[in-house]
């Protein structure tokens, strides 16, 4: 027997359709989990973008489309990146192989087709294994070759197969370290996300000013912006790590997705959403005097306009004073009146304490509701400066059973 044959090894296996299946999702699932990650992610930021669009008004629209869009891709990019993977590596039926390796090459005989393929030792590479499978990579073809890895010990008497196990295994135990630190970041950037939601949220105020006051502040999530940057970054140097390569530059990509989209959508919202010019068109259709400086988030809806506001705290005793003397000003609604008073008002009519109600089609204050007159509520709360208004409203079709003292003044 000569040299070359003693250090040669013959391996003869037999996988079915439905171990090659399992042998492609388990190589898939390390590339698959930050797209689930993702999608969680989309899904959260999805539903709460659905919730204030119902009840906030057109103001979240733009996130609501971007997010379904992410969740979908999230969701959907995974299975189709399964179907490719699983197409490239060819499975038909039961695959029944003879592999013998030498010191030169290997020969793949398929027992159940007679077809028999030699390729360069040198140039098969290994790519991975797991508690079931080996997966080599063969150099002429797109598909995998996939062994179970109860041969795992055979392949170890491979002489060149085994050198690139062990070169690959040394490069991986080199960039370990930057593998963690890339994965810590990755994690951060995610992270980020959430934290950005909540800086954004407590500076919000939406005490006063609604979810809406979010988009005041939403622009730091481009503060933490070079955190996926970084993870894209760090997984160049390990590109020659394919998994953990393009496992990194999806999830940086898809961190750096979220927080543009977070940091730029206050960009894609009209800037007069945040002007005091909608409050001064209140104050001229009204006859009434707001503090000037304000604070203001404006949506608006097919049904009415609304406005919130915080008046600055310097200004907030004096127009509490202001509403006192100001018999245009009650402390309640009539009960009547709030029946007919849009849901977006009912919700939060409890956190007001000074109320107002004007006919615009009558130019009457607290009285006159007569179903398709056009009106205007203003309610302030005197302890915290919450300013909200909804103007832009027609009374609906109801009759009312009993009307209430008037207050007859007319706007100067």
């Amino acid at each position: 027997m000569s040299d070359t044959e003693r250090r040669s090894t013959v391996i003869q296996f037999k996988l079915t359709a439905q171990e090659y299946a399992q042998a492609c999702k388990q190589l898939m699932m390390p590339w698959l989990r930050p797209f689930f990650a993702v999608a969680i992610i989309a899904l959260a930021a999805l539903i709460f973008s659905v919730f204030n669009l119902i009840t906030d008004g057109g103001g979240y629209i733009v996130p609501t489309v971007l997010f379904s869009l992410l969740l979908i891709f999230s969701v959907v990019f995974p299975f189709v990146l399964l179907y490719v993977r699983i197409k490239r590596i060819g499975i038909v039926g039961e695959c029944n192989c003879n592999l013998h390796f030498t010191e030169s090459e290997v020969k793949l005989i398929e027992l159940n087709g007679g077809v028999e393929r030699a390729f360069p030792n040198v140039q098969v590479k290994f790519l991975c294994k797991n508690k079931n499978f080996i997966y080599l990579q063969l150099p002429d073809t797109k598909q995998l070759l996939i062994i179970p890895n109860t041969y795992d010990a055979d392949m170890a008497t491979v002489p060149l197969a085994k050198e690139t196990a062990m070169e690959n295994a040394i490069v991986q135990q080199r960039q370990k370290p930057l593998y963690t630190v890339s994965v810590a970041l990755a994690a951060l950037s995610f992270l980020s996300i959430i934290v950005a939601f909540v800086i954004a949220l407590l500076k919000s105020q939406s005490y006063a000013l609604g979810m809406g006051g979010m988009a005041r502040y939403i622009w730091v999530a481009l503060c933490f912006l070079p955190l996926p940057v970084a993870v894209i970054v760090l997984a160049y140097f390990q590109r020659s790590n394919r998994k953990h390569c393009v496992t990194l530059v999806v999830v940086g990509t898809l961190a750096a997705i979220f927080l543009l989209e977070m940091g730029l959508w206050p960009m894609l919202l009209d800037k007069d959403i945040f002007s005091r010019t909608n409050v001064t068109l209140i104050e001229q259709r009204t006859g009434l005097t707001f503090p000037e400086e304000l604070t203001v988030v404006c949506n608006g809806n097919d049904s009415f306009k609304e406005i919130n506001a915080l008046v600055a705290e310097k200004d907030r005793e004096n127009f509490a004073q202001q509403l006192m003397s100001d018999e245009r000003w009650t402390n309640e609604l009539p009960e009547q009146l709030l029946k007919l008073s849009p849901l977006a008002l009912k919700l939060v009519y409890n956190n007001y304490n000074n109320f107002l109600f004007y006919n615009e089609t009558s130019q009457l204050y607290n009285d006159d509701f007569s179903a398709g007159s056009e009106v205007i509520f203003a309610c302030y709360n005197s302890s915290n400066g919450a300013l909200y208004i909804i103007y832009d409203y027609a009374l609906p079709e109801e009759a009312l059973d009993e009307k209430p003292a008037a207050v007859a003044l007319l706007p100067e």
